[in-house]
């Protein structure tokens, strides 16, 4: 007996898990069930294709279980293959989208920051103006305070010290 079974299996190049099962019936006929899985753990969860199912005479599944399996096997491997591009470009996507968001939150911050920096830099100004004045006891008062710019509370500090030590050289006591 020549049975060149697995070799013509191993010629269809079958993708992913198939489950085989074969039954015997009372009238010499034959039932052969193949179901597939693109992943092995999916045929436990119940997660697989229907299966092909062949029933006959010995002879006839035999003439017939290659080409329907052939056949078969050609649609799940480009279902398998597709599902698969189909999960890279998604991830993809969901890494740019990340990434975006990613972006325009330190563009946002980037902002915050920069709008932070540049009403200090107005009040600093004020206070700079006064100073040239000699209006120190005023520059004092439009100092920022440091718990509104943490950022910048050693200077803030710094100009205060320099502020209160000019004023303090007008006083006459």
């Amino acid at each position: 007996m020549d049975n060149n079974f697995f070799q013509r299996l191993a010629a269809i190049r079958p993708g992913g898990q198939w489950l085989l099962t074969i039954k015997s019936c009372s009238n010499d006929e034959i039932i052969v069930s193949v179901m597939w899985s693109c992943e092995p753990d999916k045929i436990s969860s119940g997660d697989f294709i229907s299966p092909l199912n062949l029933r006959g005479g010995a002879s006839l599944v035999d003439e017939g279980f290659f080409p329907a399996v052939a056949r078969v096997n050609e649609k799940v491997a480009a279902l398998q293959t597709n599902v698969e591009q189909l999960e890279k470009q998604i991830d993809t996507k969901v890494q740019k989208a990340q990434a975006g968001a990613a972006a325009q939150q330190r563009s946002k911050e980037e902002k915050a920051a920069a709008e932070r920096k540049k009403k200090f830099d107005e009040a600093m100004a004020k206070v700079a103006q006064l100073q040239e004045q000699k209006k120190y006891g005023e520059a004092i008062g439009q100092l920022p305070k440091a718990a509104d710019f943490p950022e910048f509370a050693e200077q803030i500090q710094a100009r205060n010290e320099e502020l209160r030590s000019l004023h303090g050289q007008l006083s006459m006591f």
